[in-house]
């Protein structure tokens, strides 16, 4: 998917998947975040159910997105759960999101996967504002629990 010099990619090869690591924690805020070690990246993007889309300018990675194929047990047609997406802050604004969201439903139309659902913070205006805009079939008002600490202190 191209478009105005903005190509939309596959790809498993680990420095990009570091790059969009990288601009994760520039617009995600996450100060303190270490990239994991090589070896757990690679296992990562080799995963058979997990992939990384790409937005590119040229070679330049400038956003990203990560999602992960769910099977179900209701039905033979898996589901995909969008991870994170972001795109570097001095590329947004220009439709890069939104492209992104568009190869994603592409890919799960090519690959016979009939939906795909992200969560959003609600306090996160930002987010909740730029998925409202990219017209999702349906909007739920849900509680998410995290059970965490279970290595102990």
């Amino acid at each position: 998917m191209t478009q105005s010099g903005i190509s939309i990619c596959e790809t498993t090869d680990l420095d990009d998947f570091k790059q969009l690591l990288h601009i994760f924690h520039e617009v995600f805020e996450m100060e303190d975040a270490v990239i994991p070690s090589d070896e757990h990246l690679r296992g990562i993007l080799h995963t058979p159910t997990f992939n990384v889309l790409l937005a590119k300018i040229g070679e330049h990675i400038v956003g990203g997105l990560t999602f992960h194929i769910l099977p179900q047990y209701y039905t033979p047609i898996p589901q995909v759960y969008l991870y994170d997406l972001g795109v570097t802050s001095s590329f947004q604004r220009r439709g890069i999101g939104s492209m992104l969201i568009a190869a994603l439903k592409d890919y799960c139309k090519k690959h016979g996967i009939e939906e795909f659902y992200v969560q959003a913070d609600q306090d996160d205006t930002q987010a909740v504002n730029f998925y409202r805009l990219t017209i999702p079939s349906c909007e739920a008002d849900v509680l998410h629990f995290t059970y965490s600490d279970l290595l102990g202190s």
